[in-house]
């Protein structure tokens, strides 16, 4: 077990519309952290993670994720699995 206090989250502002707390269980194959997106993210082009896979839940608003050519959309409440190496925006 682990418990991540709230005063060891990083923030990393990964664009003018992507701010990430990033809360370090350091395990490699999982993350923890909250992404707050307002706009496109990446800009332009994808992002991947080369590590580990991740799992987004959706805690307010509503977007569309790009993967493979098509665009799925997504609503509050509802949660995204990415698996590791897949490239999205």
């Amino acid at each position: 077990m682990k418990i991540i206090k709230n005063f060891e989250a990083q923030i990393y502002n990964n664009s003018d519309q992507c701010q990430a707390i990033v809360y370090p269980l350091n395990v490699k194959e999982i993350d923890s952290s909250l992404i707050k997106v307002n706009g496109r993210y990446p800009d332009t082009g994808f992002c991947c993670n080369e590590i580990c896979k991740e799992i987004c839940y959706i805690n307010d608003g509503s977007g569309t994720l790009g993967l493979d050519n098509k665009e799925y959309p997504f609503l509050k409440g509802d949660i995204i699995f990415i698996d590791s190496m897949e490239k999205y925006f």
